[in-house]
């Protein structure tokens, strides 16, 4: 009698789409073709129990987890491994660009008083939660769109930087779960001494391409000068 192999779903699931994946690449290989049918069969091989939603497996590694490091170290330089939809049930491993996104260091900063409280300042530090803190406290997803929006943000602090593959999965997510509105993609990166860039990304094609980058630096309300209140008026102006 065969014994079941117990995972937890993270590596379960790795464990899957790794061999999913193996049994299909080649060196040379940029698409691989896969389906429902091909998850079911590779769990009862490896003996692993499957979720009662079979496309979880898939959903995980597109939205939630990076593909497992044994998928991964096969892309070549400057490339990576995201899937795709194929059709109803259907799916295929992509080789894509994966090119982090810098903040341009040349672009003007706009000054915005802190309105972080302090207890969340002195423990948010530049991972993703704490940038998201401080942009949903201080409205800069209200003042980079010129309205107010609620809506996520794709958020990197420290040495961690936004990359292509997560912009694309982030707009292939507001697809499949908001069809009828329109996708206005975010991504916000923490640089230094307080300063937030912001960037809006819009589709292009099989790519998406940067359509807004400004940068905002957090400090206290008497480090706002009248002349520098006068040059925002200016660029909102110019803006509108």
């Amino acid at each position: 009698m065969a014994t079941r192999v117990t995972h937890n779903s993270e590596n379960r699931y790795a464990a899957i789409i790794g061999d999913i994946f193996a049994e299909r690449h080649e060196p040379g290989s940029r698409q691989l073709a896969f389906d429902r049918e091909d998850i079911v069969a590779t769990a009862a091989k490896l003996n692993i129990p499957l979720p009662k939603n079979v496309g979880d497996v898939v959903y995980s590694f597109r939205y939630r987890s990076p593909l497992p490091a044994r998928i991964l170290q096969t892309a070549t330089e400057g490339k990576t491994w995201i899937i795709r939809p194929a059709g109803r049930g259907r799916y295929r491993f992509a080789l894509v660009d994966d090119v982090p996104l810098e903040p341009n260091p040349n672009l003007a900063e706009t000054k915005v008083p802190d309105a972080t409280p302090g207890m969340i300042a002195k423990y948010a530090f530049g991972n993703e939660q704490g940038v998201l803190a401080r942009i949903r406290y201080n409205r800069l997803l209200d003042v980079f769109l010129g309205a107010h929006y609620v809506m996520p943000v794709q958020a990197k602090g420290g040495n961690d930087k936004l990359s292509q593959v997560q912009i694309e999965q982030d707009i292939a997510l507001c697809a499949e779960k908001l069809p009828d509105l329109i996708c206005r993609p975010i991504g916000t990166q923490w640089m230094r001494d307080g300063v937030v860039a912001l960037f809006e990304f819009e589709e292009a094609g099989d790519r998406f391409r940067v359509v807004a980058e400004k940068h905002y630096r957090l400090v206290s309300p008497n480090e706002i000068t009248a002349e520098e209140l006068m040059r925002y008026r200016r660029r909102l102006a110019d803006d509108a």
